[in-house]
C-alpha cells in the first residue's frame, strides 16, 4: 500500500494544492435579573426560617431560571443570614444524555444606591452542572445584622443582582481559506526620475567644471552612489560650501557627462567616439 500524500499535496495530479482552515469555538450566553427587596423588615418578620418568596422565571442563555429569597435562610444553622437560591427549570419530558447538559456560572451581588456592585458582597460559583444538580443556594450571602447597620439598606430597601453565564456547546467550524491579496508592483522607473532630475538641474547644489563645461548635480545622489564623491563632497576632503564649484582636470566633458548619467540612471549612454 503506498503511503498517504503529504498535507497540501495534489493527490489527483491536477497541479493544485489547497489549505484547509478549521476553528474550535467555545462561547457563552449571559443573562441577569435584579431583585429589589422593599419592606425588608416585614419580610424578615413574616417569613420564618425555611420559608421563601419564589420569584417568577426569567430567561438566560436559552434556559429558564427562578430565584428564591429566604430572609431567614433555608436552614436553622444559618438563620442569621439571608439566602438567595437559584433553580434551573428543566423542560418537561424525558431527559436525553448530552442534549440536556446545562453548565453555568452564577454571580450574586449586593448593589449600592448607585447600582454598583459592593465588592465585599459578591459571590460567584464555579461552572456548575445544573443538569445534575438543578439548584444552588447562597446560604451565607448577607448577614442580616451587617445589612441593617450598613449604608446599603435605605428606607428598608436593598437590591441584589444575579448574573448567569451559560456555557454553550463547543463546536467546530470549517472556514474558507482566503490567500493574501497579490499586490501588483509596477516596474521600477527610478532611473527615469533620477535621469530627469539630472537633466532638469532642479535642486542641484554642486557644480563641476570639466574641460570648460559646467555640470550641475546633487550632492546626496552622488554621495549615495559613489564613495569617492562622498569623501569629496562630505568627508574630510570636501571641497567648498554648498555653492562651491569643483574643478575636474584630466577628463573630457563627454566622459564626465557619461559618468554622471551612469551615476543617476545605472545605465551607460551611447558616447560616440568616446573611449
Amino acid at each position: 500500500m503506498p503511503p498517504p500524500p503529504p498535507p497540501g499535496s495534489d493527490p489527483e495530479g491536477e497541479g493544485t494544492s489547497a489549505e484547509s482552515r478549521i476553528a474550535i469555538i467555545g462561547a457563552a450566553a449571559t443573562g441577569s435579573q435584579l431583585l429589589e427587596i422593599e419592606g425588608y423588615s416585614h419580610t424578615r418578620d413574616q417569613l420564618p426560617t425555611g420559608d421563601a418568596v419564589i420569584l417568577p422565571p426569567f430567561s438566560a442563555g436559552g434556559h429558564s431560571w427562578r430565584l428564591a429569597y429566604y430572609p431567614n435562610n433555608e436552614i436553622y444553622e444559618f438563620a442569621d443570614l439571608i439566602t438567595i437560591s437559584i433553580l434551573h427549570l428543566q423542560e418537561p419530558g424525558p431527559r436525553s444524555a448530552a442534549s440536556t447538559v446545562v453548565r453555568a456560572r452564577v454571580t450574586l451581588s449586593l448593589l449600592d444606591q448607585a447600582g454598583e456592585q459592593v465588592p465585599s458582597r459578591i459571590q460567584t460559583t464555579w461552572m456548575h452542572d445544573f443538569s445534575e444538580v438543578p439548584g444552588i443556594s447562597f446560604h451565607d450571602f448577607i448577614n442580616r445584622a451587617w445589612l441593617e447597620e450598613s449604608e446599603y439598606l435605605v428606607n428598608d430597601r436593598f437590591t441584589v443582582r444575579c448574573d448567569i453565564v451559560v456555557a454553550l456547546e463547543v463546536r467546530t467550524e470549517e472556514r474558507r481559506f482566503e490567500p493574501p491579496p497579490v499586490v501588483a508592483v509596477p516596474p521600477s522607473d527610478l532611473r527615469q526620475h533620477l535621469g530627469g532630475l539630472l537633466a532638469a538641474k532642479e535642486g542641484a547644489d554642486v557644480t563641476f567644471q570639466v574641460a570648460g563645461e559646467a555640470f550641475c548635480a546633487h550632492r546626496c545622489v552622488l554621495a549615495a552612489r559613489s564613495p569617492v564623491f562622498r569623501a569629496e563632497l562630505f568627508g574630510a576632503m570636501k571641497e567648498g560650501t554648498s555653492t562651491a564649484v569643483v574643478r575636474v582636470d584630466d577628463m573630457e566633458a563627454d566622459v564626465f557627462r557619461a559618468l554622471l548619467h551612469f551615476v543617476y540612471t545605472d545605465t551607460l549612454r551611447d558616447c560616440h567616439g568616446v573611449k
